[in-house]
């Protein structure tokens, strides 16, 4: 699946939920570029964020609601992004 258009439509004020599929590591139109894993608190969600390096700015291309998470990573094998998630209200 041609995920360039994801990048395309995250202007909406509410980013797609985060679908569980593999991550396109073997497409450099959406693979290159730093990404980030923000935390909210209200309401409470991650948000999955890519870095324009040419305008310094991030875009939101998806969101788990009711977690938050750290220590993200990819996969290689299977293109799998895994994280670690709070327990309850401990940070």
């Amino acid at each position: 699946q041609d995920r360039r258009g994801l990048l395309a439509t995250t202007t909406a004020t509410t980013p797609a939920a985060c679908a569980i599929e593999p991550f396109p590591c073997d497409n450099p139109s959406f693979a290159n570029f730093p990404m980030q894993v923000i935390n909210h608190e209200t309401p409470k969600k991650a948000t999955f964020n890519v870095l324009d390096l040419n305008t310094g700015t991030y875009t939101e291309i998806c969101e788990v609601s009711g977690e938050k998470l750290n220590g993200c990573g990819i996969n290689p094998k299977h293109d799998a992004i895994y994280c670690v998630t709070a327990d309850g209200d401990r940070q």
